[in-house]
């Protein structure tokens, strides 16, 4: 019988991928408001942005920023009060959760 790869051995097999599972919540909102998304590590955080705004049913109507310890991530922005990182820059994996 012929092997499927036909004496090349098994096929590599891709890395397990690791997935976040994530609880998302309106605060300050009575009935409490929430989302839970499944999302790949490897995901833009500008993509992760656009499954929260479907996820809700929003429309993009403010600008947003993903706050890890003193940096900001969302629509670039250089003030000299505050400074935004581009989203589309980094994925979740970079963020070492």
């Amino acid at each position: 019988m012929i092997g499927l790869h036909d004496g090349k051995g098994s096929a590599a097999k891709k890395p397990v991928e690791k997935v976040f599972s994530l609880r998302l919540q309106v605060v300050d909102c009575t009935p409490r408001i929430w989302r839970r998304l499944v999302v790949r590590e490897t995901m833009w955080v500008t993509r992760l942005h656009d499954c929260i705004q479907i996820a809700f049913d929003w429309f993009d109507y403010q600008t947003h920023a993903f706050v890890l310890d003193n940096l900001r991530f969302g629509n670039p922005l250089q003030r000299e009060d505050l400074a935004v990182e581009d989203d589309r820059d980094i994925t979740l994996t970079e963020f070492a959760l």
